[in-house]
């Protein structure tokens, strides 16, 4: 009778074992599931504060001159391209603005994308590269910013 009480304990400390395994395997995918959330949150929030700057400093301006200026100002590693007229800026794993040359692990760009009876419209897009994309789709934030612009007359 003790051999038949021995073995029924010892059943039953190898099911609680496995249950407990059981539900260690569930919080550990929570928590891990958790963290990629709390990633991709902090990438967003910082993301969209990037974005609101640069829409800020692109509306402060009384010509597109201007605004470049000012985004200047307040990222002094911003490359524009007259080209283009195309403003890109680097940023570091903390969101700080780093030298294009450097190796970046997001990108912001700010491009005019149209002009007609001096109203401009620019589009805003923060990237990351593969390495810090939490998400599918590089491009974490977008945003369209429009301001008119008072035609001089000369």
């Amino acid at each position: 009778m003790k051999q038949n009480t021995s073995s029924l304990l010892l059943i039953e400390i190898i099911l609680s074992v496995f249950f407990l395994s059981l539900a260690s395997i569930v919080c550990v995918r929570f928590f891990s599931h958790a963290n990629t959330l709390s990633q991709r949150t902090e990438e967003t929030t910082q993301a969209v504060i990037v974005a609101q700057n640069l829409a800020e400093a692109f509306r402060a301006g009384d010509d597109a001159s201007d605004s470049f200026e000012a985004i200047e100002k307040l990222y002094p590693h911003a490359v524009s391209d007259s080209d283009t007229g195309a403003v890109t800026i680097a940023f570091d794993e903390d969101w700080k603005s780093i030298p294009a040359s450097e190796e970046a692990d997001y990108h912001a760009t700010l491009s005019v994308t149209e002009e007609e009876a001096g109203l401009q419209t620019a589009e805003i897009t923060v990237v990351g590269t593969e390495e810090t994309a939490t998400q599918k789709d590089p491009a974490i934030y977008t945003l369209t910013v429009s301001s008119y612009r008072e035609e001089v007359a000369p």
